[in-house]
């Protein structure tokens, strides 16, 4: 659990050094997962470069009840139970390069 906790840290801090204030962390205390609402992007491209490039993020929408298939702008989830915490920070980074590159 404390190792958990650590990384869990370790996520939180890397999204706020390397996003700042350009997303917003969503559902903190949801144990091995987080929520990251994007701005003014398309988070179903969003996810499918991610994945080119190695990284497993997940559309929420199957997670809802109300989907009509146009949330655009979704949070994404992504979690960091099975990863280091130097996998983390280097996860984030590549996420931050997806996400600038679509801009």
């Amino acid at each position: 659990r404390k190792n958990n906790h650590e990384k869990h840290k370790t996520l939180l801090s890397a999204i706020k050094n390397i996003f700042g204030d350009q997303v917003q962390v969503i559902g903190q205390k949801a144990g091995l997962h987080i929520l990251l609402q994007f701005q003014n992007i398309n988070v179903y491209q969003l996810v499918e470069k991610a994945e080119e490039n190695g990284i497993k993020i997940y559309l929420t929408e199957k997670f809802t009840m109300n989907s009509d298939g146009d949330n655009w702008n979704q949070p994404v989830m992504l979690g960091f139970g099975g990863m280091n915490e130097e996998k983390i920070k280097k996860g984030i980074q590549l996420l931050s390069e997806v996400w600038r590159n679509l801009h």
